[in-house]
């Protein structure tokens, strides 16, 4: 299955993955960098705002301001300890915290005068604005399904991130596999399976992790999935970034 989705920075990035390994979730995240600006946003799909004040800031003080095709949430814990703003749009939200109390609005309009936020379907994209001189930096996106997990991003930034020995060629890439940083208690039951390890793949366009999250592995080391399973999984698995 083919799956094309716009990054933060407006890259078009092709998920190529097998038909019962549909993607279900899309997260990312983006840097923007400049002149005393040092600002990470993440993206996350609609109703990420929600989900951060029921389980990770309840209580949560909520401010809403409206903008055409999207609204901004202010979001600041009831002890003033923890705030995030959110640019809620219909089908996506990017957001980025504040270690401590919201920021005065003065502040606050400075960073959203920075840049412009724009939402679709098949990503949401938060762009500098002409001008500003300020660059984007650490573009990701990040392709959830039921067993695996995709971290992509694009091989321009990717030399300095590669292992520093050389991987196993595949067609026009290079793939490293490398264990995960488990606990003990971890290493020993996944000893053996796909949930283990990092699959590292580099292609003349994008840099992209596999991983096999092991939420669905339970206690039991025989509900694992084999590693020849994950190998028919990754043998179809291809991500290329354009832009």
């Amino acid at each position: 299955m083919e799956t094309v989705r716009i990054a933060p920075d407006g890259a078009h990035v092709t998920f190529v993955t097998p038909e019962r390994e549909q993607a279900v979730v899309w997260s990312g995240g983006v840097k923007i960098m400049g002149h005393n600006v040092n600002m990470h946003i993440d993206l996350a799909p609609v109703g990420e705002h929600e989900f951060v004040v029921k389980h990770e800031i309840p209580g949560a003080h909520i401010q809403t301001f409206r903008r055409s095709g999207f609204d901004l949430k202010l979001i600041e814990a009831a002890d003033r300890s923890d705030s995030r703003l959110f640019w809620a749009g219909p089908f996506n939200e990017a957001s980025t915290s504040f270690p401590g109390p919201a920021p005065r609005e003065q502040v606050l309009n400075r960073v959203v005068s920075m840049v412009t936020f724009k939402d679709s379907p098949d990503g949401a994209t938060v762009i500098p604005v002409e001008g500003a001189n300020l660059q984007q930096v650490d573009t990701m996106v990040v392709a959830a399904t039921d067993n695996m997990v995709i971290f992509a991003r694009s091989a321009a930034g990717a030399p300095g991130q590669l292992p520093h020995w050389r991987g196993t060629s595949r067609g026009a890439e290079e793939v490293w596999k490398q264990a995960l940083d488990l606990d003990e208690e971890q290493a020993q039951r996944l000893s053996g399976t796909p949930h283990q390890w990092r699959y590292t793949f580099a292609n003349d366009t994008t840099l992209f992790d596999v991983v096999f999250p092991d939420q669905a592995v339970g206690l039991e080391a025989r509900n694992a999935r084999s590693l020849e399973w994950a190998e028919d999984i990754l043998s179809t698995v291809r991500v290329t970034w354009a832009g």
